[in-house]
């Protein structure tokens, strides 16, 4: 099996950025001596009322992390990239790629539906999902071609590239094909550098609905998900596989290209490692109409195509998603046996441990960490990876 993990944050927790940066560090040398392929770093914008210790740019992060390790290989989860204009994307991870020496994975995503996605880009304002979900999958069409083609140019719905009727205005400019048309007008532009990975860097898609899998699937890109239940992760993974099929012609095993997020916390006792995170997760959602709303859905999307119970409505946030298998939380013989019955039963591959739980301080997160590492992934080291 393939293990990763998000670095390590504080969820509402005011922090010094400098000590942020300082854990990043050490958290992330943590995970490559612990056998960890990849590290992630999520990316949130504008939260003055939660105090998320998150980095606003995980490109950087991705980048900090990598001069501080040697093999460990660096992700974002997600670069948000509605919000910024593709070409820079692809420029910024080409350039990432090329200092790390091919150790990138790209994560990208749409976003959450919040605040900052009205700030940056009108059209990336989650409110409108149609428009954010034709920008999104534009700006990823622009980025992969980018890193693919020498002479590259692309007429859309957000953009034209190159910008039509410019002219170039630098005499020692030679003006000529494919870059330039016979009357001296830019054409074509070639996106350097390009990727120190051939064709370009594993591509990863943060999916949640079952729609954004079949996406995924169709694209031919790995697709990465947030905790639900066996079942309905086995949901998801058909929907990518069917996508991949119908769209790609490709036939893909189960758990191949896929991976999934799980809120993860070890402790030596069942009862100390309730203990550490019960309280926070259940604060996590908070009392409001909205919170509500969100946490039905939510639950909704644990169980998948099973029809949920009023006494699961009911459920505190933590028994919940212990109830069903979509909380990694318990000793390491617990957390092992949940990861083998997500494998059996969703034919996982590919797990991503998400350790910033609010209240879990930075040394209990390493002290959890240095469990896994140590009494989890060992039993999985001999199942190779589909």
């Amino acid at each position: 099996m393939r293990f990763d993990a998000s670095l390590f944050w504080h969820p509402f927790v005011p922090t010094p950025w400098p000590a942020q940066v300082a854990e990043n560090r050490e958290y992330a040398q943590a995970l490559e001596q612990l056998g960890f392929t990849t590290a992630w770093s999520c990316e949130h914008h504008l939260w003055h009322d939660r105090n998320w210790a998150c980095t606003p740019n995980s490109i950087l992060t991705s980048l900090d992390v990598a001069n501080h390790t040697t093999n460990l290989r660096v992700g974002q989860s997600p670069v948000s990239i509605v919000d910024r204009h593709p070409i820079h994307v692809a420029e910024d991870i080409a350039v990432l790629d090329n200092m790390t020496e091919g150790r990138v994975d790209f994560g990208a995503a749409r976003g959450f539906n919040v605040r900052w996605g009205a700030q940056f880009n009108p059209d990336a304002d989650r409110r409108d999902d149609h428009t954010n979900r034709a920008l999104f999958e534009e700006s990823l069409e622009i980025i992969l071609r980018a890193w693919t083609e020498e002479a590259f140019s692309y007429s859309g719905r957000f953009y034209t590239l190159p910008v039509p009727g410019w002219k170039e205005a630098d005499p020692s400019v030679k003006i000529e094909a494919p870059y330039y048309s016979a009357a001296g007008e830019l054409v074509a532009i070639n996106v350097l550098p390009k990727p120190y990975q051939t064709p370009y860097p594993p591509v990863w898609l943060m999916v949640g609905s079952n729609q954004s899998w079949a996406f995924a699937g169709a694209r031919g890109v790995g697709a990465l998900g947030g905790a639900r239940s066996p079942a309905a992760i086995g949901e998801a993974v058909s929907y990518y596989r069917n996508a991949a099929a119908e769209l790609q012609g490709t036939h893909v095993t189960p758990g191949h290209n896929v991976g999934v997020q799980f809120v993860t916390y070890c402790a030596k006792t069942m009862e100390e490692a309730i203990g550490d995170v019960r309280d926070g997760i259940n604060r996590h959602f908070g009392p409001s109409e909205a919170g509500r709303q969100a946490l039905e859905a939510r639950r909704r999307s644990v169980v998948g195509s099973r029809t949920i119970t009023a006494d699961d409505l009911n459920m505190e946030p933590f028994d919940f998603e212990l109830k069903h298998g979509s909380l990694m939380v318990g000793t390491p013989d617990d957390v092992a046996e949940r990861i083998a019955r997500f494998r059996e039963e969703a034919r996982l591959e590919n797990f991503q441990l998400f350790p910033s739980i609010p209240g879990v301080s930075f040394a209990k997160a390493m002290r959890s960490l240095e469990l896994f590492g140590t009494e989890v992934i060992p039993r999985f080291s001999g199942i190779p990876v589909a």
